[in-house]
């Protein structure tokens, strides 16, 4: 083989296996992503190696790496192209969908509570795929720039009108040409950011033990906060589906060679500049943010674990609804094990089992412990009939601690977590019974921003309650533990929970 082929097809392989590589781990979250990624390189590939081809023929079969640095840059012509088509049907899809959850007839509470939810994580997704795919390209662009200067390239589409001498030019104009939008998306993303910032900020000094104002004025801010989000999101959301489709529409115009001139034109040159200046004085800093945390990362967990749960929050819900891969859900592999510390727990005949679960860990045992009612019920498995039994033998009490039932699972999932507000158990709530306990104790703070209040009105008042009540009361029952968090309800100078505990365990029924 010649030289140059040799070379081109080992660098193309050596990136074949490092792409199938990712979307090998890509595959365990998205069954589909392998499928599609290998079609869209195994048509790159070929598309690569037919322009090779072709270039060495017109040049007379010479031993050149140049025919493979224009073949790739013809390839990079046809994914900017799908790319413009891809955001010309976006565009189109976009408005659609914004138009159909505006004008759902009779939507009911958990309809809305659906829409917001959707809203925020399409959003959320599109904005974080646009911004890191930039960011990707601008790290890449001096690299790829490199490899192509000092060869000439004639282009087929994108300025065909032009023959580059230099490459790197034609590659650095797409660069930019392409990357005109990060302004606004970066604006975008950062209003909703900014937002949720605002809202946090109080909950977050909480979380460092830093305390101002009452526990009332901490609960009522982060409660407007969180009320006025699904409105915050449905403005920001109306009006990037707007930008997108807007982009989409002046890019789809630009390769029909259709003109629209005026202020127009003058504001998408001042977009550009901005988005040009902004996107690697972004990049640097954002780099520098994640080498700091990489460094710093175990000292600040050890330290402030408060900083850091806003993201362990996000990841919990994740890998709570993960489904892939099917030989390791996260959520079936905790409730195996859970399974098993309740036969070893229940084998030893105790008058009294107490379940002390905060955070995620109250969406797993309540929902396990429902689980395991329900299974019981049916008689179908006999090794859950048997543990049930035995659980029931002991009185089976259940303590949580900001707890995300009410104020995030069934608030962005109302249809998956119905039964979370469908009760009627103490005003308004989940009973005990439901979850197969015969108490149930809740536990929060008033700037707790992942859960708070599982029974009653959401309008609570946040006073501090210290004091447990009497056995004799129903069977549900909550207390503010006043400023506060997240992440302290297990410190050694919590009094508080630990007087609940205490009586969880010795209070005379």
């Amino acid at each position: 083989m010649p030289a140059h082929w040799v070379v081109g097809v080992a660098w193309l392989a050596l990136l074949a296996a490092l792409a199938d590589r990712a979307l090998r781990i890509a595959r365990d979250r998205f069954p589909a992503a392998r499928t599609w990624g290998l079609g869209l390189m195994a048509l790159t590939a070929a598309a690569l190696l037919v322009h090779v081809a072709i270039n060495a023929s017109a040049a007379g079969a010479t031993d050149d790496l140049r025919h493979w640095v224009r073949a790739g840059m013809r390839v990079v012509e046809y994914l900017l192209l799908g790319v413009v088509a891809w955001w010309g049907v976006a565009g189109v899809l976009l408005i659609a969908w914004l138009l159909a959850g505006e004008t759902v007839p009779d939507r009911d509470a958990a309809a809305r509570a659906s829409i917001a939810t959707g809203r925020l994580g399409l959003f959320v997704s599109l904005a974080a795929f646009v911004a890191l795919t930039m960011v990707a390209w601008a790290v890449l662009t001096n690299l790829v720039e490199l490899g192509a200067r000092g060869v000439s390239y004639a282009p087929f589409w994108f300025s065909k009108d032009m023959c580059w001498g230099d490459g790197a030019n034609f590659l650095h104009d797409r660069y930019e040409r392409s990357t005109q939008a990060f302004a606004l998306t970066a604006g975008l993303t950062l209003s909703l950011l900014a937002y949720l910032v605002a809202v946090l900020v109080p909950s977050l000094f909480a979380e460092l033990k830093v305390a101002f104002g009452t526990s009332q004025g901490l609960g009522r801010w982060l409660g407007a906060g969180y009320r006025r989000l699904d409105r915050f999101v449905a403005v920001l959301t109306s009006a990037s589906v707007v930008v997108a489709f807007a982009v989409a529409l002046l890019l789809v115009l630009k390769q029909c060679n259709v003109s629209v001139g005026g202020w127009i034109d003058d504001a998408v040159i001042w977009v550009s500049a901005l988005s040009q200046s902004g996107l690697k004085p972004l990049i640097f800093t954002a780099a520098t943010l994640a080498a700091s945390v990489s460094l710093l990362g175990g000292f600040l967990t050890r330290t402030v674990p408060g900083l850091r749960m806003p993201l362990d929050v996000a990841l919990d819900v994740d890998g709570h609804f993960r489904e892939f891969p099917r030989r390791a859900i996260p959520r079936a592999r905790i409730f195996s094990r859970y399974v098993s510390l309740l036969e070893h727990v229940a084998a030893q005949g105790y008058d009294r089992i107490v379940i002390v679960a905060h955070s995620q860990g109250t969406v797993i045992s309540t929902e396990l412990l429902r689980y395991l009612q329900f299974r019981a019920a049916q008689q179908v498995d006999a090794r859950v009939t048997d543990l049930w039994a035995a659980l029931n033998k002991s009185r089976l009490l259940l303590l949580t601690a900001g707890c995300p039932l009410r104020q995030l699972y069934a608030a962005r999932f109302p249809h998956l977590y119905g039964w979370v507000t469908a009760e009627d158990a103490n005003g308004g709530g989940p009973s005990a019974a439901q979850v197969g306990v015969a108490r149930w104790v809740n536990l929060y703070t008033a700037g707790d921003y992942v859960g708070r209040w599982l029974w009653g009105e959401d309008d609570k008042p946040y006073e501090q309650v210290t004091t447990p009540p009497a056995w004799c009361v129903a069977a549900e029952h909550e207390a503010c533990l006043g400023l506060g968090a997240h992440t302290h309800y297990f410190d050694l100078d919590q009094a508080h929970v630990a007087r609940w505990i205490d009586w969880m365990v010795t209070a005379r029924p």
